[in-house]
């Protein structure tokens, strides 16, 4: 959360710990037309100066589509951070990440193609991620869990544009990732009731979601009357606000 000292220095700096062959580079960025985008938001560290500035490794960027960086993206991460400091939240966990999403040959089907970007110096490249994510399980002050996860493309993306185009089935996140989800927060039980938060909420959202839901045993479904003790993040916040609007919000739905 913010609230602390530390100011923005953009002291971008490449990962020293990491040998040479493998790590990004300051100058593989350089007239690149990608921005170094963050994954772990600065505006989230400013506890201390050491915690903002650490942020700024080329370990916690990725090419990132200048217009996304500093619009969609940011407006997400603002969107999180003010769940919190408006009090819907008490507190928030968030998984952040690079996609490589394939896209579907239209002659053939379940055939799959990948296709993307690199940038830097053969053979020390840089990929460019076809898509970014985020998953989150938010901890609210009544007790229950809020989870939810979103993919969005690395791309310019239209102002009005809401936040619920890009919800994704949790488990199909882990799958096109290969990432397992909040290990120690969530066992199978609190999965089940993922899915069945999910199960609620997909059905009513404006688009169809990018990545359909894995095969899977059906939820379990809640007494009448019984309040879900994992809810879904759009059933707690308002996820159909505008991007825009995300944007320039400062809290509250």
């Amino acid at each position: 959360g913010g609230g602390g000292g530390a100011h923005r220095g953009n002291s971008f700096h490449e990962a020293k710990r990491v040998p040479p062959r493998l790590r990004s580079r300051l100058n593989d960025y350089k007239n690149s037309g990608y921005d170094r985008g963050h994954l772990a938001p600065a505006a989230d560290h400013q506890s201390s100066q050491e915690a903002m500035d650490s942020t700024f490794t080329l370990a916690n960027m990725s090419p990132q589509d200048p217009a996304f960086n500093r619009d969609s993206w940011a407006a997400v991460e603002k969107w999180l951070r003010d769940r919190v400091q408006s009090g819907e939240a008490s507190s928030m966990t968030v998984m952040t990440g690079p996609l490589f999403i394939p896209t579907a040959d239209r002659d053939r089907e379940d055939s799959y193609t990948m296709k993307y970007k690199l940038i830097g110096k053969n053979p020390c490249l840089v990929h460019v991620p076809t898509h970014f994510f985020k998953a989150v399980v938010a901890e609210l002050p009544d007790g229950k869990q809020a989870v939810g996860a979103v993919v969005l493309p690395n791309e310019r993306i239209p102002k009005g544009t809401p936040l619920s185009s890009f919800v994704v089935p949790l488990a199909a996140l882990e799958a096109v990732s290969g990432v397992l989800a909040f290990p120690r927060l969530l066992d199978e039980r609190k999965r089940m009731l993922v899915q069945a938060a999910e199960s609620r909420v997909l059905p009513h959202l404006t688009t169809t979601p990018l990545l359909p839901p894995p095969p899977s045993p059906p939820p379990p479904k809640l007494k009448k009357g019984q309040p879900p003790e994992v809810a879904h993040l759009c059933e707690r916040f308002d996820c159909k606000r505008a991007q825009r609007a995300l944007a320039r919000s400062k809290a509250g739905r």
